[in-house]
């Protein structure tokens, strides 16, 4: 007997005055994928996968399992076919991994997570010679950046706000000058 499809058939043999008859049972329908997983940029795109079927009349379906996946098309297709998708734009740092079921074989996509950054209130202030007490604001572009804030020179003293996660505040103070020469010093927040 032949190879067949997925779908079983009945044949015979007349020898004689009598028949021989033969039940074959059609194939377990499968497919190959290809590329076989994807690494997704933070920012989100879309891609396609080429879908390869065992069988011609082997029907299959591709359904997302993440809601940050959406197929938008080849959802339902029989034999050879493509699947679409999108992966949306990531709000973490953190990575993440999900996947997509086509057919008997599932589609991984594992997404890069944001470069932690933060923005600041301030960029610079110029502090009086007697010194002064000063607070920043903190704007994470992510929930989950954690972040340090460290003087750079001994003059400037962190108070508040050394280490945090997302958006927060730093608290600072300058000390008072003792030379008549002014100085230049910082902070480093984060990546600021």
């Amino acid at each position: 007997a032949a190879a067949t499809t997925v779908a079983s058939r009945t044949g015979s043999i007349t020898i004689g005055d009598k028949t021989f008859s033969i039940t074959q049972a059609g194939l377990t329908g499968s497919v190959t994928l290809s590329p076989a997983s994807r690494t997704a940029v933070a920012a989100g795109e879309s891609g396609s996968v080429a879908v390869t079927s065992n069988a011609t009349d082997y029907a299959w379906t591709a359904v997302s399992n993440n809601a940050w996946i959406t197929v938008t098309s080849g959802a339902n297709s029989t034999g050879n076919g493509s699947v679409g998708y999108t992966v949306a734009a990531i709000a973490t740092v953190a990575s993440r991994t999900g996947s997509i079921t086509i057919g008997d074989k599932s589609f991984s996509i594992t997404q890069s997570g944001l470069t932690g950054s933060v923005t600041l209130s301030s960029s610079s202030v110029n502090a009086a010679a007697a010194g002064e007490s000063h607070t920043l604001t903190v704007t994470a572009n992510a929930p989950d950046y954690a972040w340090t804030a460290v003087s750079n020179n001994a003059w400037i003293t962190v108070t508040t706000g050394a280490s945090s996660t997302g958006s927060g505040s730093v608290g600072y103070t300058v000390a008072a000058a003792t030379t008549v020469a002014s100085r230049a010093g910082s902070i480093t927040i984060g990546d600021k």
